[in-house]
């Protein structure tokens, strides 16, 4: 079952679903299981743990009678909060590891978007926008982290690449961009900026 799903019949021994299942099914199961959720919790976002437990947790949410977690790290954090019942021990962890890290709460991040219909010409800019940056920046009021493609990479015909950065304080990212963007002018190139990105 998923969006797309119209007519979904309820005369089934096993279901398969995307989150769909969340807001689409009130039927309590006896068993539900997650599989290959590292996949989630290994993604290069700092929200990744987060996500896992949140995902986890709604299916919990379904009451049943069992639910297996496929995992090569059943020790992790997220998986140890899920099976105990416990979102405060899940938050102490998480909010221990950003503190460290520097992560939100504890920091303002930008994500800057470059997109466009040809490939080499979107990462090119790209690559220019953030060697700029890490060259030219005025201080060490933000820091420039990283250069990705997108995830996903391609999407509506358009291609996408990313720089991420971080600072204490929202009002320093924007007079950064406004530095670093003002003259950023190229045909066929189109950039979004998400400033604290969900």
């Amino acid at each position: 079952m998923d969006r797309q799903s119209k007519d979904f019949s309820a005369d089934y021994d096993i279901l398969v679903s995307t989150s769909t299942i969340f807001s689409r099914h009130a039927e309590n199961f006896s068993l539900a299981a997650a599989l290959s959720i590292d996949n989630a919790l290994n993604r290069t976002d700092f929200r990744a743990a987060e996500k896992t437990f949140s995902l986890l947790a709604r299916l919990a949410s379904l009451k049943p009678k069992e639910l297996i977690i496929q995992t090569f790290i059943p020790l992790h954090y997220c998986f140890q909060a899920i099976k105990n019942s416990d979102p405060d021990f899940f938050y102490k962890q998480e909010i221990f590891f950003r503190r460290q890290l520097k992560f939100p709460p504890f920091s303002h991040m930008a994500l800057i978007k470059i997109r466009g219909k040809k490939e080499e010409r979107v990462k090119g800019q790209a690559e220019d926008l953030f060697s700029k940056m890490q060259a030219g920046k005025p201080s060490k009021a933000v820091e420039v982290i990283s250069l990705s493609a997108g995830r996903p990479p391609k999407l509506r015909g358009n291609f996408y690449w990313q720089i991420l950065l971080r600072s204490d304080d929202p009002r320093k990212i924007t007079r950064f961009l406004k530095i670093n963007l003002k003259d950023f002018r190229h045909s066929g190139i189109i950039i979004t900026v998400d400033i604290d990105p969900l």
